[in-house]
C-alpha cells in the first residue's frame, strides 16, 4: 500500500470540494471547499491541503449524466485534472459523481441544514460520498 492519503475533488464553476481518506484508504471525510476564482489560485490552495495531508492521489468526480452521455462541464474538469497532473506532479483519477450532490443535500437535511446553509458544505460532501466509493472498490480489489 502507498503511503499518504488520497485527494477527492468535487470539482464546480463556483467551488471546489475537498474530501480526505486516512492514511489507511478505508474513510472518507470532507474537509472543505475554495471558491474558484481560476486555476492557478485553486492550484496554490491544493498545493497546501496536498503537503498538509500528505497526499498522493487526487479523484476528481467526473461529471457523468444519468443516461451515461458526457456532460458539459466535462470537457472542463478533464482540462483541470491534466492541468493538475502537470502543476502537481500527482496521480489524478476519475469517480463517477453521478447523483452525489443529491445525496450530500439529502444527508445535510436529514442533519437539520437548512438548503442556504448546505451550498457551503454540499461540495465537500459531495467529494466525500464519490472518493468512499473509490476507497471501497480500492478495499474490495485488496481483499
Amino acid at each position: 500500500m502507498q503511503k499518504g492519503r488520497i485527494l477527492g475533488l468535487d470539482f464546480g464553476l463556483k467551488r471546489i470540494g475537498f474530501a480526505v481518506s486516512d492514511f489507511e484508504h478505508k474513510l472518507a471525510l470532507p474537509i472543505g471547499f475554495v471558491e474558484n476564482k481560476g486555476r492557478e489560485k485553486v492550484v496554490l490552495e491544493l498545493r497546501k491541503i496536498c503537503d498538509k495531508y500528505e497526499i498522493n492521489k487526487i479523484i476528481i468526480g467526473k461529471p457523468i449524466s444519468l443516461n451515461a452521455k458526457q456532460t458539459e462541464i466535462l470537457a472542463m474538469v478533464e482540462d483541470f485534472a491534466d492541468f493538475l497532473r502537470q502543476r502537481l506532479q500527482i496521480n489524478v483519477l476519475f469517480e463517477d459523481e453521478r447523483l452525489t450532490s443529491v445525496q450530500a443535500g439529502k444527508y445535510l437535511a436529514a442533519a437539520g441544514m437548512k438548503e442556504k446553509q448546505q451550498r457551503f458544505v454540499r461540495d465537500s460532501v459531495s467529494a466525500s460520498i464519490f472518493l468512499q466509493t473509490y476507497l471501497d472498490k480500492l478495499n474490495a480489489k485488496r481483499n
